[in-house]
């Protein structure tokens, strides 16, 4: 009788591995990889215009659009009017103060990102 447990165990056992391997195998069918989401060219160009605020430019290259575009200032997200999508010629106005490090970053999908352009002004 000993005997017909331990097979029972044995059978349960080698039905939940092949389960295992089964659902192994369809999640790496299924798996889909990032995409190869390259960072859009773009020539950005930043001018003081007072003592608390600076001007971001979009000077050429790649249209984007706008939710994918941040500014920060010292890391600080700032409020843009872009209109989407961003060409060039369009601008933004924002706070930065003497000194500040201010970049123009790219939020791509799946988590992707990247710095265009940063400026000490």
């Amino acid at each position: 009788m000993l005997e017909d447990g331990d097979s029972v165990l044995n059978l349960i056992g080698v039905v939940l591995v092949v389960a295992l391997v089964v659902a192994v195998g369809v999640l790496a069918i299924n798996f889909d990889p990032p995409a190869d989401d390259p960072a859009p060219s773009a020539n950005w160009t930043v001018e003081r215009v007072n003592a608390t605020h600076v001007e971001v430019t979009h000077d050429g290259g790649d249209p984007i659009p706008a939710d994918e575009l941040r500014v920060t200032v010292d890391s600080v997200r700032r409020s843009t009017d872009w209109s989407d999508p961003v060409v060039p010629g369009a601008s933004a106005v924002v706070d930065a103060s003497e000194s500040a490090r201010v970049r123009v970053v790219w939020v791509g999908g799946r988590g992707n990102r990247a710095v265009l352009e940063s400026w000490r002004v």
